[in-house]
């Protein structure tokens, strides 16, 4: 999260955003402060939940949409998993041949682009969730700009604007109006480019 934050500010933004968050998944976040990652006292700053190795699954999952931990997916595919079992119609099922162990991330997103009920209910619940967490992160850093990466941006629309959606509603007014959220303009390859960054400003700093 840590080298997308920068390889986005360095290849795909304009030069004066100071302050941007890359939210990498629903798992962890880049974090930008006047031009600088900011990695905390021993560079574990970024987790977005917490977690207990005596908690059970279905504790965590509970606490998933406040102060827990995500699949790196949000829960889509469990989220999907459940519509289906309750009988939902969806082209899911065929994708995988009615073999619910083997649907992923990868058909979520196909099925939103054949604009599938149950994959666009899927993300823009996801979208909501993960939009609550934005807004604490938007009120408590007051950033620019919030970059959605990871690979969870390839839902498009239902994802995004639910996240918006819900920024806007979470947020206090003067940061909300302040903040754009946007796709991650490379994908996975933000992850590389940003080390390229880090390595590069690591050799001038001690040249």
């Amino acid at each position: 999260a840590n080298a997308a934050v920068l390889g986005e500010k360095w290849l795909g933004l304009d030069r004066d955003v100071r302050n941007m968050v890359y939210m990498f998944s629903g798992v962890g976040c880049g974090i930008l402060i006047n031009e600088e990652i900011y990695r905390g006292a021993n560079g574990a700053a970024g987790e977005l939940g917490i977690t207990s190795a005596h908690a059970s699954k279905d504790v965590s999952f509970k606490m998933a949409t406040q102060l827990g931990r995500w699949e790196m997916d949000i829960g889509m595919v469990r989220h999907a998993r459940e519509k289906i079992e309750k009988g939902e119609p969806t082209v899911l099922k065929e994708m995988v041949g009615g073999d619910l162990n083997k649907l992923g991330f990868k058909e979520i997103v196909k099925a939103i682009r054949e604009k599938d009920a149950v994959a666009v209910k899927v993300a823009e619940h996801a979208g909501q969730e993960l939009g609550k967490k934005i807004a604490f992160i938007v009120n408590l850093l007051n950033p620019e700009v919030v970059v959605i990466g990871g690979g969870i941006e390839d839902c498009g629309a239902p994802l995004l604007d639910s996240i918006k959606n819900t920024v806007k509603e979470w947020s206090v007014e003067e940061a909300a109006t302040q903040v754009k959220i946007i796709p991650s303009a490379f994908g996975e390859n933000a992850v590389a480019l940003g080390v390229v960054g880090i390595v590069a400003r690591e050799v001038f700093a001690q040249a």
